[in-house]
């Protein structure tokens, strides 16, 4: 057909399976300059279409009913059925995530989302389905208008649907927001109170990782307005007092350092003095914007540093008013804590961070934390663990202003996880530039060579209930998450679930263990069956007879071999760093003064 016939068609076609083969036959390249935007719509509403009926789909799934009831024995018989009951299953979520490779925060929320389109306001589904509306303005509906909320009734929500929805398609998703948000507000004035006394009751704080910089964001919600604007006014006093002293930062960059530094536990009985002194005396490498090398960090050998684990730094002075930051868990590789290689450190629950910032946070820690390792086969997969009494004569120093080193005072607890291969441990041992590590390094090698025996000990108690001591951290760093599929919840933060039932005769053993969440723990007893075939790795059946498996990924995942062409010092152009930071000065409001951001 004539591509402008083609055109033609998809313009008054409705979404569905005769749109989406007429779409097909287009290509972009041949489509006239002035039919294009049509094609795009013709695209637009199709897409709705589809997502429509994707969401309709995962509502099914909730209503059917688990392979081992159905009628009929036989699979082939079973392949075949068809049946659908009314109520919901509390197995659907993680059959969709599982079979979507969502994780199940993804689905709770897609699910969430389909669950009230098609069964709370069907007249958004079906505006959807038809691509009358796209998918941003349905959820708009959903956010106003949704029963399961409390801030309206079913029959509200199905006056202010037909009052709003013929509008939709000519409005922007913003306009069709506001038009919501005044309508609610006139027919219930209480509105914003109910939903403000809600919002603070659910107020959390929250903390994740930006996968581009590498940063973490750490903000709180849900907070009474005048008890974070007192908070924020206590910080931007704080800031021009350090201004005024002569900070040499931007006050976003002293407001930050002040938020972090309250809440780690850096300034912790400082007087306020105490904080302005601590500020100028610890700037940030990161704010100076002038060129420096991009070179491994020096090391220091102080043989009169003990090599031993130190006691934790709570334990003594508890009546002096030094400061102790709270610890956290590390992970990095041996190599990299040495300064041989940068691959990426990780901090469980958060993510992978920079191999200059895993040494300067093993630095900070380095008295007080508890030290680990973890030997691995050439796959990164766990072959022993424990824990160690040996620390680095030689260790990294930490960056100057780094806002991490010895300098940031005692830091409380944390957990110090260094990981090498057994060819690595070989490799390491006789190397005479690892001198200060050789007693750490002899520690591991010791391990390994019993390591017959200290495998043995992991079987040692089998009928215990419950997994703990060398078992457990074996467990744990085996599985680095929980073993439900798509989940990434740490190990730590999991239970040490038997895969057979302990009381069913299940051992505790590490060929019968494995981390399973407060989301995953559950399964078992709601239709999935699950089996652990070798250690490690986990056989899902679900309600529905889908096959999962999973695996804990590698304490250390392949990566590729670094690449600086064009960057010969591995760092960009110095002057565009210089530039930006002149910009931002210019620029430099109090926190009160900054305008809003949208939420992540």
């Amino acid at each position: 057909a004539d591509v402008v016939d083609l055109v033609d068609r998809a313009v008054a076609l409705p979404p569905g399976p005769e749109l989406s083969a007429v779409l097909g036959g287009l290509s972009w390249e041949k489509i006239p300059n002035a039919r294009l935007v049509e094609v795009v719509q013709a695209r637009s509403r199709q897409l709705a279409h589809d997502q429509a009926e994707l969401l309709a789909g995962l509502v099914e799934i909730t209503h059917a009913v688990a392979v081992a009831d159905l009628p009929g024995g036989r699979s082939e018989t079973v392949a075949r059925v068809v049946a659908r009951v009314g109520k919901r299953f509390e197995w659907a979520s993680h059959e969709i995530a599982a079979g979507l490779t969502w994780t199940p925060t993804v689905a709770d929320r897609e699910l969430g989302f389909a669950t009230g389109l098609v069964q709370r306001l069907p007249a958004v589904f079906t505006a959807l389905q038809q691509g009358r509306i796209d998918r941003g303005k349905a959820q708009v509906f959903l956010d106003y208008l949704d029963p399961a909320n409390g801030d309206v009734t079913a029959e509200q929500a199905r006056l202010l649907v037909a009052r709003f929805l013929g509008q939709a398609p000519g409005w922007t998703r913003k306009q069709l927001s506001d038009r919501l948000y005044r309508a609610l507000h006139a027919i219930d004035p209480g509105l914003r109170r109910r939903r403000y006394e809600r919002a603070v009751r659910e107020r959390g704080v929250a903390l994740y990782l930006d996968p581009r910089t590498g940063t973490a964001t750490l903000v709180g919600d849900g907070l009474p307005p005048d008890e974070a604007a007192a908070a924020g006014e206590r910080i931007d006093r704080l800031v021009e007092t350090a201004k005024r002293a002569g900070h040499p930062g931007r006050r976003p960059q002293i407001s930050a350092d002040l938020y972090l530094g309250m809440l780690n536990g850096t300034f912790h009985r400082l007087t306020e003095a105490q904080i302005i002194a601590a500020l100028l005396a610890a700037p940030r490498a990161e704010d100076n914007p002038h060129p420096h090398p991009n070179t491994h960090p020096n090391t220091d050998t102080d043989p009169a540093d003990p090599d031993t684990a130190d006691p934790p730094a709570g334990e003594a002075g508890a009546g002096d008013r030094v400061a102790t930051r709270e610890g956290i868990e590390i992970r990095v590789g041996l190599a990299t804590l040495a300064g041989l290689d940068d691959r990426p450190g990780e901090i469980p629950g958060l993510g992978p961070v920079g191999a200059a910032l895993a040494r300067d946070a093993v630095t900070a820690q380095r008295r007080g934390a508890s030290w680990k390792f973890a030997l691995l086969d050439s796959h990164g997969h766990l072959l022993l663990a424990g824990s160690l009494r040996r620390r680095p004569r030689t260790h990294p120093q930490p960056r100057p202003g780094s806002g991490s080193g010895s300098g940031s005072g005692r830091v409380r607890g944390g957990v110090v996880e260094l990981h090498l291969t057994v060819e690595e441990l070989d490799r390491h041992a006789g190397d005479p530039a690892l001198t200060g590590w050789h007693p750490l390094l002899a520690e591991i090698a010791a391990r390994w060579a019993d390591r017959d025996h200290l495998r043995a000990r992991l079987a040692a108690r089998p009928r215990a209930r419950f997994a703990r001591g060398p078992l457990a951290e074996h467990i744990r760093a085996r599985d680095r998450h929980c073993c439900g599929p798509g989940c990434t919840r740490t190990a730590r933060g999991s239970d040490l679930d038997h895969t057979r039932e302990h009381g069913r005769g299940g051992t505790t053993v590490e060929a019968n263990l494995g981390p399973a969440c407060k989301r995953h723990h559950p399964d078992k007893d709601r239709g999935w069956k699950l089996t652990q075939p070798e250690p490690g790795l986990f056989r899902w059946v679900s309600p529905l007879g889908r096959v999962y498996l999973t695996r804990g990924e590698p304490i250390r995942p392949d990566l590729p071999d670094p690449d600086l062409v064009g960057h010969p010092d591995g760092r960009p152009d110095p002057d565009a760093d210089i530039d930006a930071d002149q910009r931002l000065r210019r620029y430099d409001p109090r926190i009160l003064d900054r305008p809003a951001t949208d939420p992540p």
